[in-house]
């Protein structure tokens, strides 16, 4: 009886092992689909504080042959064009006038040193390092811009954000006055 029942157990579990060998898997159709996103591209802009920046030397108004300096606080460029392509930030002055007085700072210029700053993406940003004379040129004439700040690669959105320090020697044929006013120039390009 044994060999029976052992036989029967065997039989049993050898046509189970069967059915699930011929019984087919619960395969469905598959179909694949092509999933597009498009990245729109957008505007590489640039921001200042837009505060007035008092030029002294050593905290009171510079006489002739003297240094006056200054900083500006925050320059930001925002790089939206998700692309590779790099982008140059340069800046000029006008001339320093009041009222009917003008003075023109002549070879030496406004030098403008900008200080490593902070970074969002992946750019890889250049700074001058020397002290750049800015071109002193007429409001719009970029043609004479000298480039301050730049990136040598970028890989899709960053910011970059620095401060800057201005100085001037204060030429022999300025007048005693409460203050010369010039206009520092931003341009990324």
């Amino acid at each position: 009886m044994r060999t029976i029942s052992r036989a029967a157990i065997a039989f049993t579990g050898a046509v189970a092992l069967s059915l699930v060998a011929v019984v087919p898997a619960n395969a469905a159709d598959t179909g694949a689909d092509t999933v597009t996103v498009a990245v729109e591209a957008g505007e590489v802009t640039i921001a200042t504080t837009g505060t007035s920046i008092a030029l002294l030397n050593s905290g009171v108004p510079a006489a002739p042959g003297e240094v006056a300096t200054g900083s500006i606080a925050e320059v930001t460029v925002t790089d939206l064009t998700a692309s590779t392509t790099n982008w140059n930030v340069t800046a000029s002055t006008t001339p320093f006038v009041n009222g009917d007085s003008t003075i023109t700072l002549g070879d030496t210029g406004m030098t403008y040193t900008a200080t490593e700053g902070t970074t969002t993406g992946s750019p890889v940003v250049a700074y001058e390092t020397t002290t750049s004379p800015l071109a002193e040129t007429v409001t719009g004439d970029y043609a004479a811009d000298t480039a301050i700040v730049g990136t040598t690669t970028v890989d899709g959105n960053n910011t970059v954000s620095w401060a800057a320090e201005l100085s001037i020697t204060i030429p022999d044929q300025a007048l005693v006055t409460t203050g010369y006013t010039a206009t520092v120039t931003h341009s990324v390009i």
